[in-house]
């Protein structure tokens, strides 16, 4: 509860920073070097989000964008990073298993465990080592699944990383994915890396085992289930401007600088914007205004009334409206399946202009 709390409030700052960024990038009076530097501004608030994305995890409340992933792409595209962060000491090797099947995961969370596994290695190997990443599809069948009782029947594909380092205690690898727990000096490490890699893979309906002895290194193996079709390599792509228009729209947003930064970047738009700091006055303004609204925006935590308690009393009078929402939080806070059996969006904060122009696009006129 406190980390999702943390998250929830980081985010909202990270809201603030990165929007009013934007808006004073898009300042024509902004030179090429004030632009840059906000360029600068934007990704670092972008790395901040990333933070606040594995204080979701290890919380167990993070949003997973999954997609189908091509796991030995994956790493090969990440040995770069793993061997500038494990250095030149550790000899870093990579075995890609034949015939692996995709998965359906969330890159950048599989990335984040695969990374943090490779700097417990690096630790574990003060005077260098050899690191191996391999990969293999793995079966789990009736007898498998009858000595490992977490596991369940199906195709994985599996990922080892193997170190050649100092190993792992008995009393301490029954401990090793426990919140906090750490056997490292106190400015070493806070004891939450294997918790979150431990979160992230049971998040992908996956298993993670240890095996280990002092002296004989450690090899830590990741089941994830295959996804069952052929892998898409992703393309980053830059989206199309959206266009604005000359709609009505209610925002509903507790925290003042960031109803004052939504009001401000829809104004610029074109749209015509009602304010309201609480789900209460946002449904008080919509019983008064009716038909003039033409989509609603509302947070998810709101003081007097949440987002959700608003949502359902406006679709009770105006089932057709359209409605987006947006919190720091995730998907979760808004109730299991929410969105998918309401067909509604949540825009996850901090969100890009970009990303709010064109979901407010989607939802008033559907594609």
């Amino acid at each position: 509860q406190l980390t999702g709390g943390l998250a929830h409030d980081f985010n909202n700052i990270l809201q603030i920073i990165c929007g009013y960024a934007q808006i004073a990038q898009a300042n024509p009076a902004a030179n090429e070097k004030i632009r840059q530097d906000l360029d600068k501004t934007i990704r670092a608030s972008h790395r901040a989000s990333n933070l606040t994305r594995q204080l979701l995890t290890f919380s167990r409340q993070s949003q997973m964008r999954t997609r189908i992933v091509d796991l030995n792409a994956l790493i090969a595209n990440l040995q770069k990073m793993v061997q500038v962060a494990v250095g030149e000491a550790v000899e870093l090797i990579f075995e890609p298993g034949q015939g692996l099947a995709p998965v359906e995961a969330d890159a950048g969370m599989i990335e984040q465990a695969l990374l943090n596994l490779c700097l417990n290695a690096r630790d574990a190997m003060p005077e260098g080592g050899r690191l191996t990443i391999a990969t293999a599809p793995f079966t789990a069948d009736d007898a498998f699944c009858e000595s490992h009782s977490w596991e369940r029947p199906g195709e994985y594909a599996r990922i080892d990383i193997r170190d050649t380092g100092t190993g792992i205690a008995e009393e301490v690898r029954e401990q090793i994915f426990n919140p906090f727990f750490t056997t490292k000096d106190l400015d070493k490490g806070s004891g939450l890396g294997l918790s979150m890699v431990y979160g992230i893979v049971r998040q992908h309906q996956g298993y993670i085992t240890v095996d280990s002895d002092p002296g004989a290194g450690t090899t830590f193996q990741l089941f994830l289930p295959v996804a069952g079709e052929e892998a898409v390599p992703s393309r980053e792509q830059t989206p199309a401007p959206s266009r604005g228009g000359g709609e009505t729209i209610l925002v509903a947003e507790n925290t003042e600088e960031l109803l004052e930064l939504t009001v401000q970047m829809l104004e610029h738009k074109g749209y015509t914007v009602v304010p309201a700091r609480d789900g209460r006055e946002a449904f008080d303004a919509f019983t008064r205004l009716g038909d003039k609204i033409d989509l609603v925006l509302l947070d998810v935590i709101m003081p007097n009334m949440s987002g959700r308690e608003a949502y359902d009393l406006i679709k009770q009078i105006n089932p057709d409206l359209p409605v987006l929402f947006t919190s720091g939080f995730t998907a979760n806070s808004l109730g299991e399946d929410f969105l998918s059996r309401e067909k509604v969006r949540l825009l996850q904060k901090p969100y890009a202009a970009e990303e709010l122009f064109a979901a407010i696009r989607n939802a008033i006129d559907p594609p």
